[in-house]
């Protein structure tokens, strides 16, 4: 049985070695992009929530509390 030469070093003069490698480092700041997109629209969503509660049911923030918040939506 011959012998099997196994090279661990990644060659930077390959050229598919640098596209992946720059493919990959890529991916990192889409998946990064996305989730900061998701939530941030996500939190605005939520302010708004808080925002038309406070608006509607003045009692939430009376001394005492006269109302509770609407939790389900």
């Amino acid at each position: 049985m011959a012998s099997l030469k196994y090279n661990s070093a990644a060659d930077i003069a390959n050229i598919e070695v640098v596209i992946g490698g720059m493919l990959g480092v890529m991916t990192i700041f889409l998946f990064t992009g996305w989730s900061m997109a998701a939530v941030g629209s996500t939190a605005e969503k939520v302010v708004d929530e808080v925002r038309r509660q406070f608006r509607t049911m003045p009692g939430i923030m009376a001394t005492p509390q006269t109302q509770k918040p609407d939790y389900n939506t």
